[in-house]
């Protein structure tokens, strides 16, 4: 039985999309990491309760350095997870930077997946499964298909 064909509709080329969001969600990861890394830092000194941005000057200023370097980790990881869905990407989990990206098979939708760390993007489940029961395009007798929107118009 010849493969079945899984179309992906991408905005720009496929290595250039693929490039962009995996460096957006390694980014997002190792922002998310260092992030929690300072909250643990600020928890081990005692300075638990997180302040308003406009009450930093308030604080000691370790715990200033500790929480502006915290705010700026977050909102690094925060436009890089904007970014990725505005590629198209539909975050699943960010801890472990895993992205679903929508797709078509035999005219219904389903789901692309990956998770930061894998080499391709070369996981599908059903639209309304999660990732949990995600399978492999080749296994499964998928072939994946990349179109540009432009070819779609």
């Amino acid at each position: 039985m010849p493969p079945r064909d899984v179309t992906l509709c991408l905005p720009c080329p496929l290595d250039e999309w693929w490039g962009r969001l995996t460096w957006l969600v390694h980014r997002a990861v190792i922002a998310s990491a260092r992030a929690d890394e300072l909250t643990r830092q600020l928890a081990e000194q005692g300075w638990v309760k997180r302040p308003a941005a406009t009450e930093l000057s308030r604080c000691p200023a370790q715990a200033q350095d500790h929480w502006a370097g915290l705010f700026e980790q977050e909102a690094i990881a925060q436009r890089a997870w904007d970014e990725a869905g505005r590629l198209g990407a539909l975050v699943t989990d960010q801890s472990q930077g895993a992205l679903d990206v929508e797709a078509h098979l035999d005219g219904k939708t389903v789901r692309l997946c990956w998770r930061h760390g894998e080499s391709h993007l070369d996981h599908w489940h059903d639209g309304h499964e999660g990732c949990h029961r995600r399978r492999p395009l080749k296994s499964s007798n998928l072939r994946l298909i990349v179109a540009s929107q432009l070819d779609l118009h």
